[in-house]
């Protein structure tokens, strides 16, 4: 069990090794979001709402700190090395976020061109064929001489090659195992924790999907509104909905290791 458990930690100082060092922002954002998710789900699946209400207040203290350093008329960030490359994750105007939205602009143009694709899709690896008539002429200039086979946004490709038929098994698969870990953890404990948890998680990408468009008439934004939406009803689901301490559960508890990797 020893040997195990320092082998485990050590590859977890070498994977955080690596995103401090390859200064790639992605990783960065999915570890700090799996870390405010790792201790909701702990406080919840204890019972602690006061613990659980410390998280999110916690959890505003590095969303502070990246709007500050990315504020336009500050020079914060220019004036350590060390944190300069954060200060474009939330920057409109970097390059690097300007061909991520463009991409995104381009395919949501490519998936409301023809309403009997975005039913089945364009097919599994056809981005790099389809997205070409629909590539914008600024990401064209940004990127000259490219082909794009992605782009950079799970659920617009999702959308682009299977349709909202292939979106809507992307997210009960997804959905699925939240569903069944949430169970296990004794968070779902009757049909009505389950419909609100199946409502909320509906109402959550479906407002965050359609809330891009009414804000400015465009469907780019709506890769990153569906899993945005759908994060914030299980946020909200855990703040409302704690594990009951009953020995009437039909399903025994896990045991803390157990709880602890679920």
């Amino acid at each position: 069990l020893y040997v195990l458990s320092g082998c485990y930690a050590f590859l977890l100082v070498m994977q955080l090794l690596c995103v401090v060092f390859t200064q790639r922002r992605g990783p960065l954002v999915g570890l700090t979001g799996s870390i405010f998710f790792f201790f909701l789900f702990w406080a919840a699946s204890k019972g602690k709402k006061g613990l659980a209400l410390s998280v999110l207040g916690v959890a505003i203290i590095p969303g502070l700190f990246l709007a500050t350093l990315n504020l336009s008329d500050t020079s914060f960030g220019s004036k350590i090395p060390s944190l300069g490359w954060l200060s474009g994750i939330i920057d409109l105007e970097s390059r690097t976020l300007q061909q991520r939205i463009l991409a995104w602009e381009g395919t949501a143009n490519l998936i409301t061109a023809d309403p009997r694709r975005a039913i089945i899709g364009y097919g599994p690896e056809t981005m790099i064929v389809a997205f070409n008539p629909y590539l914008p002429a600024d990401l064209a200039a940004l990127k000259p001489g490219e082909t794009f086979d992605r782009s950079h946004n799970e659920s617009l490709d999702t959308l682009a090659t299977t349709g909202f038929t292939g979106l809507a098994a992307y997210l009960l698969l997804l959905g699925s195992l939240f569903y069944y870990g949430l169970k296990c953890l004794g968070l779902i404990s009757s049909s009505r924790h389950r419909n609100l948890f199946t409502l909320l998680c509906l109402a959550g990408g479906l407002v965050g999907g359609l809330l891009p468009w009414l804000m400015e008439g465009k469907w780019r934004f709506a890769g990153v509104g569906i899993p945005a939406g759908m994060l914030l009803a299980l946020t909200i689901y855990l703040m409302t909905t704690f594990k009951i301490q009953s020995p009437k559960l039909k399903v025994p508890l896990p045991t803390s290791n157990f709880q602890l990797l679920l």
